[in-house]
């Protein structure tokens, strides 16, 4: 599971190149501290594999910061912005010259089968 202290929300990034999605994040609905930091990084023990890239589908995620070995971003929705709104993004990772993604096979919409970050 992720955890939340001092303002950051860390997510463990598990890699199972067999399923749907092979990206599993430890929280795929999570609740960040507006102002706060989101830190993604491998689960103990997950596939030897490389942060690509993050793609937001929406504004909140600045500064992102992407290493082989994490993701963390500052999450900063706009004032105003209603509670508990549903904020989507994807991650690739590379694996043995591959890339996977956290998005769900059948990916419908926004937020349906997407991870998402809640404010």
């Amino acid at each position: 599971m992720g955890s939340s202290a001092a303002g950051t929300l860390t997510l463990d990034v598990d890699l199972d190149t067999t399923a749907n999605p092979p990206v599993e994040i430890s929280n795929r609905n999570p609740k960040a501290d507006v102002g706060g930091k989101i830190k993604w990084k491998p689960k103990q023990g997950a596939l030897s594999f490389t942060f690509s890239t993050f793609d937001p589908k929406s504004t909140p995620f600045d500064n992102v910061d992407i290493a082989d070995n994490k993701i963390e971003c500052d999450f900063d929705p706009e004032p105003g912005t209603p509670g508990d709104t549903a904020f989507p993004y994807t991650i690739t990772v590379s694996y043995n010259n591959e890339t996977y993604s956290s998005d769900k096979a059948e990916v419908s919409g926004p937020t349906e089968g997407r991870a998402v970050i809640r404010n």
